[in-house]
């Protein structure tokens, strides 16, 4: 068995940043663009107009997206070009971003919103059976559809990914058999949003506060989530909005502790 002295801390955030609808998440996006990182969002919710009021003329250079969603009137073709996309490279019309698995340490993946992804999975399944892709799906379908996108989750947060990585979801609110509500990343099936944040070294949720006090990132467990992050010695319980800074503050420690093994 290896020491734990020999074990090398990953410079790589793969985070999950769950909210509110207005909570402010997809507006984050622009302070990682605006910190130098090079966004390739997958946006699944077609809602980046935001992002407009946010970037920087600067930032606004490192964000390239590609809008996945079906057209309920045809057949659903957005999983399908997200997994081409994953497996064959980011070829969009004229442009050619390489392949994912060529991306490094100043690129982020970015899949906006988890939500959205599950629901593009679904559509996808209901294809496969021949059904209208808002048709009701059969038990072991919705099962289909949760695999795949545990699956693609998996893909993306394994050592086969090294660049960032954020995903982004809605909240689920679930009563526990014992009576209290506890929130959950939203995604495809029942299970699944209990067990998702298991893959990701960073989970963290964006918070509203009262007044006029703004919104900030927590980044540890409350009674109302299960949160994680990778420094808990360098980031405060709640943090400026802007991940960047995160991002940055997290890789730097884990440099320096890899530094002194």
């Amino acid at each position: 068995m290896p020491a734990f002295a020999d074990h090398s801390v990953s410079s790589l955030t793969k985070a999950l940043v769950v909210g509110d609808s207005g909570a402010g998440k997809t507006g984050l996006l622009a302070t990682l663009a605006n910190g130098g990182y090079k966004l390739r969002i997958f946006d699944f919710d077609n809602g980046l107009d935001i992002l407009s009021s946010y970037l920087t003329p600067e930032g606004a250079k490192n964000v390239h997206f590609v809008t996945l969603q079906d057209d309920m009137s045809k057949t659903p073709t957005a999983w399908a070009e997200f997994k081409r996309i994953l497996n064959s490279g980011w070829k969009i019309g004229d442009e050619d971003l390489g392949k994912v698995e060529s991306w490094g340490q100043e690129e982020v993946i970015v899949v906006d919103s988890m939500t959205f992804l599950g629901d593009a999975a679904k559509h996808f399944v209901a294809g496969t059976k021949n059904k209208h892709s808002h048709s009701q799906l059969e038990l072991q379908e919705w099962g289909e559809a949760a695999r795949l996108t545990e699956n693609v989750i998996d893909y993306l947060t394994s050592d086969n990914i090294k660049c960032n990585l954020l995903v982004t979801s809605h909240l689920r609110y679930v009563e526990g058999e014992m009576g209290g509500i506890k929130a959950y990343p939203t995604c495809v099936g029942g299970k699944l949003p209990t067990t998702i944040s298991r893959y990701f070294n960073t989970v963290m949720r964006a918070d509203v506060l009262r007044g006029d006090k703004g919104r900030v990132l927590r980044t540890v467990s409350d009674h109302k989530m299960d949160l994680k992050n990778t420094a808990p010695n360098i980031l405060e319980i709640e943090q400026e909005f802007d991940l960047a800074k995160i991002f940055d503050a997290v890789q730097s420690n884990a440099k320096k502790l890899t530094a002194k093994k």
